[in-house]
C-alpha cells in the first residue's frame, strides 16, 4: 500500500494516533493548503528512516485532495483536537474514513485480464501454457510498466517473437 499525502489524512479519524500528532497534522494541513505549492516528496527512505518519520512529516498540498474529494468538511482543524469528537463535521467525517473500503486494484485487474484472455484469446491448453510462460517470463524481465522500461521492450526481438506468436504472423511484418 502506498501512504501518499493524499491518504494521510485518515489518520486524523484513528483512535491509535495520539492528540499530540493529530494537532501538529491540522497545523500542516492549514498550512499546507495556505502556502505550499505542489511539492512532490518523492525521496526514497530506509526501513529506519521511514520509522523516524511522524505523519504530519507526510501531510503536504495533495493532501487536501482527501477532503474535497470526498467532499468533507474541514473546519474542525481550526480547533483544539479535543473538541473534534463534538462536531457534526468531525463526526461525519470519521464516519465516512471507516467506511472505505480498501480495494487492491491491481490484482482485480489482473484477474480481470486473466479471466478475459481464458475466454478470448484460445481454448488449446498448450497455447495457454506457453503464453503463461512468456508472460511469466516478461514480467521477471520488465517488473514495472514505466515508459522507459516499455520502450526497452518494444526494441528487443522478444517483444516481435510474443507479437508474431498471438498474431499468427510472420516477424518481418513488423516494423519498430
Amino acid at each position: 500500500m502506498v501512504l501518499g499525502q493524499e491518504l494521510v489524512p485518515l489518520a486524523l479519524f484513528s483512535d491509535l494516533v495520539s492528540a499530540e500528532v493529530k494537532t501538529r497534522m491540522a497545523s500542516c494541513l492549514i498550512t499546507a493548503s495556505e502556502h505550499e505549492t505542489s511539492s512532490e516528496r518523492s525521496i526514497k527512505y530506509t526501513g529506519k528512516e521511514l520509522c523516524d518519520k511522524k505523519l504530519d512529516y507526510f501531510i503536504g498540498s495533495r493532501s487536501q485532495f482527501f477532503f474535497q474529494v470526498l467532499n468533507l468538511d474541514k473546519s474542525f482543524l481550526y480547533l483544539p483536537v479535543e473538541q473534534w469528537p463534538q462536531l457534526e463535521a468531525y463526526q461525519h467525517a470519521k464516519v465516512v474514513a471507516h467506511s472505505l473500503k480498501v480495494v487492491n486494484d491491481s490484482a482485480d485487474r489482473g484477474i480481470a485480464l486473466a479471466t478475459n484472455f481464458n475466454k478470448s484469446l484460445t481454448k488449446k491448453e498448450d497455447e495457454k501454457q506457453h503464453l503463461y510462460q512468456v508472460v511469466e517470463s516478461h514480467r521477471k524481465q520488465y517488473p514495472d510498466a514505466k515508459k522507459t522500461t516499455l520502450n526497452q521492450w518494444m526494441n528487443n526481438e522478444q517483444c516481435c517473437s510474443v507479437l508474431c506468436y498471438l498474431t499468427g504472423s510472420v516477424c518481418n511484418a513488423f516494423i519498430f
